[in-house]
């Protein structure tokens, strides 16, 4: 397993500038949290990449700024918005490659709707990523339909092997599900984890600054063969200065190692 960090920790700090920062903190793997069109566009992309490369950090992934909006994009019933959708998802596409990730991420419906409606929306996107060689990973989110273990099971009990998944630790803690049950759903299908940690009062610190079992819970992903990247990823309102985070990652590093 490897380790990474998000741009989004630095949110709202321009995303360009989190490169000097992800490596100040000594990480050399990070996702891209895209959080304007202006981010999508290919000379701004070209730059964003020129800067990590210079740095010597590797970007794995992206997450779009529209996946607040995806209940109303692709969920709704208005296909033509759907339709529309699609297409400018594929703008996501080009983001990777240019960026040189792998993973998009996808947080998808807020409203309870059928798991064969969503797989059939979810299948799209997946495949259309597939045939440019990328990986559409849909995520566990609170609040969100897919922020449910039993509804992931369902999804892929439907999709089988053509489902990607996100483990989001906090999201998990968040919506009050078992990581446990999360990981058995997702199975072997997870491609991206987003870690963080947490205590009863903090629902979301860095790794190492909680008291999350987070040894246990690598070794949990290790035992069903996950041998991806492990992306910290907090709120900035819970990083309170920059030691802290090269620290973390001292922490998590020192785990991986041991097991």
């Amino acid at each position: 397993m490897k380790i990474g960090i998000s741009s989004g920790c630095w949110y709202p700090d321009l995303t360009e500038d989190s490169a000097e920062k992800i490596h100040k903190a000594g990480y050399n793997a990070a996702e891209i949290f895209i959080c304007d069109e202006s981010e999508n566009d290919p000379s701004y992309l070209t730059a964003l990449k020129n800067r990590f490369d210079k740095l010597g950090i590797k970007i794995v992934s992206v997450h779009p700024y529209t996946s607040f909006a995806e209940q109303f994009l692709l969920f709704s019933e208005y296909e033509r918005r759907r339709e529309n959708t699609f297409r400018y998802y594929r703008k996501y596409h080009t983001a990777c490659k240019i960026l040189g990730a792998e993973v998009i991420n996808f947080h998808g419906a807020t409203k309870p709707i059928e798991a064969e409606k969503y797989a059939e929306i979810y299948a799209q996107l997946y495949n259309e990523a597939k045939d440019e060689g990328l990986t559409f990973c849909q995520e566990n989110v609170r609040k969100f339909t897919c922020g449910k273990a039993s509804y992931i099971s369902e999804l892929k009990g439907i999709l089988g092997e053509n489902i990607a998944f996100t483990l989001d630790v906090k999201q998990a803690h968040m919506e009050g599900e078992d990581l446990n049950r999360m990981i058995e759903a997702m199975g072997q299908s997870i491609k991206l984890v987003h870690i963080s940690d947490h205590t009863e009062e903090e629902p979301c610190l860095l790794p190492g600054f909680g008291n999350f079992d987070t040894e246990r819970f690598l070794k949990q992903l290790k035992s069903i063969g996950y041998d991806g990247y492990i992306m910290a990823e907090i709120y900035s309102k819970n990083c309170k200065n920059q030691a802290d985070i090269e620290k973390s990652r001292l922490i998590l590093q020192d785990i991986i190692n041991k097991i």
